[in-house]
């Protein structure tokens, strides 16, 4: 046979199903059927009585293959097609509700036909969602979501209500220049969608003013995952308006820089260092240009050396290979806007040298960053740097740093430039403000997991 419902146009063919009938109800033993590539097979029953709506109720539903395509989205009822519809959930999912033992009571789907038809349809849910390389725009485009989703909700006149909890292998995140996207894996967490809003964490911990996520927020509330061998939270809003808008918030802990180095830079540098950092981003719609932000890192010990950024640098003051030692800090400050990172300031601690900057890095990975370095007297080697060194007795050198992050170009500031990239070194802010009062603290280092560049 062929059905298509009138509160929910999406037709199911070659349906075969074992049924009986007696007393305004209809049970049915087992049915299968399918619409295009998704397949569906199950058991329940409907009731009908007259003067009253209809009734489906199902013991068992398996939906395998499920495409939410514009032909499924048309069909869904206003409200839930408009969550639909921003959301954007791409690719084939696989969905399965039962009953956790025959004796429980109650069905994992209902569905309540009204008794006009203009009039939307009623449904509860208890289900299971497998995806397998899905994806979908909470505000912030996740792709490559593999795992189970846990789902109960309710739609009445029209209004969908939903909560759930996340149990994902693995999802993708802020996709970089190369094309390459950073993967969360274990990521565990509840969301909800209520009145237009979606919640994927701690709705607490989004509209809060605190900077970084509020120690006070249990870590449960929010969705976690892990992220280069540390642990990674996620808070995020979206209303569900034709345009969303949406914010979120981000806090990465005890995460290590040799992992991200190893995972998404393309030349495999000697670095290491320990990363904490949070991040609060806001925007409308699904493009980054509306993107705005705030955040902070601190890499704490922090061998940077062979990035390409520091080899340019190096490079230009000459240092030698002896002098090349791990910071003891970074901290780095930046905001986000117009599709860039824009850092003010970028502060690198060391014995050997210090290096204090700033400037931005675009989305798609083009750079302007200019850093003011305190090397030894000694080791200056042009001498017009040295005729400032003699009028300044400081040691200071600027360099400005440009270019695509894997290949930049450097050259020394000239003297007339020179004031601005002083000033900066020189200002009253302290980076270490920014981590001030907040539950990031940087661990001991062990020096059992610890590179030997780092060991004292």
């Amino acid at each position: 046979a062929e059905i298509q419902m009138k509160s929910f146009p999406w037709p199911i063919r070659e349906l075969t199903a074992d049924l009986s009938y007696h007393a305004a109800r209809l049970m049915v033993h087992s049915f299968n059927a399918r619409h295009d590539d998704t397949r569906i097979h199950g058991r329940g029953r409907g009731t009908f009585l007259p003067g009253q709506p209809w009734r489906a109720e199902f013991e068992e539903l398996f939906v395998d293959d499920l495409v939410p395509n514009s032909t499924f989205r048309m069909a869904l009822p206003g409200a839930l097609r408009n969550a639909c519809e921003t959301l954007n959930p791409t690719g084939r999912f696989s969905i399965s509700a039962t009953r956790p033992t025959p004796k429980d009571e109650g069905f994992p789907v209902t569905l309540s036909g009204p008794l006009r038809p203009l009039e939307d349809i009623s449904a509860t849910w208890n289900l299971q969602a497998v995806s397998a390389g899905c994806a979908i725009n909470a505000g912030i485009q996740v792709e490559d979501i593999h795992g189970r989703i846990a789902m109960q909700g309710s739609m009445d006149d029209g209004k969908p209500r939903l909560e759930g909890r996340l149990d994902l292998d693995s999802i993708s995140i802020f996709k970089l220049p190369s094309g390459i996207s950073h993967q969360i894996n274990r990521v565990v967490g509840p969301f909800q969608l209520r009145n237009g809003n979606f919640t994927m964490g701690s709705l607490d911990a989004v509209q809060g003013a605190n900077e970084p996520r509020s120690s006070r927020i249990p870590m449960s509330e929010s969705v976690t995952g892990e992220f280069i061998q540390g642990k990674l939270t996620i808070d995020a809003e979206a209303n569900l308006n034709a345009e969303p808008e949406y914010r979120a918030k981000l806090t990465l802990l005890d995460s290590r820089l040799e992992q991200y180095a190893k995972s998404y830079l393309r030349d495999r540098w000697d670095v290491a260092g320990i990363i904490n950092g949070w991040m609060n981003i806001s925007g409308k719609g699904n493009s980054t240009e509306q993107m705005r932000g705030r955040g902070a890192i601190r890499i704490e010990p922090a061998a940077l050396y062979e990035l390409p950024l520091f080899v340019q640098i190096f490079r230009v003051l000459r240092l030698d290979a002896a002098d090349r030692t791990a910071f003891e800090q970074a901290d780095v400050t930046f905001t986000i806007d117009n599709s860039r990172f824009n850092f003010n300031p970028i502060d690198l601690r060391g014995n050997t040298i210090s290096l204090r900057g700033s400037g931005n890095v675009r989305f798609d990975g083009m750079m302007d960053l200019e850093m003011v370095s305190m090397p030894p007297r000694t080791q200056l080697p042009l001498p017009f740097v040295n005729a400032i060194v003699n009028q300044f007795g400081r040691g200071l050198v600027g360099v400005q740093v440009t270019g695509q992050i894997g290949q930049p170009t450097s050259r020394v500031i000239p003297f007339p430039e020179l004031d601005a990239a002083v000033q900066l070194l020189f200002q009253s802010r302290d980076p270490r403000k920014t981590f001030q009062n907040s539950n990031l603290r940087p661990p001991s280092v062990d020096r059992r997991s610890t590179p030997a560049t780092l060991r004292p």
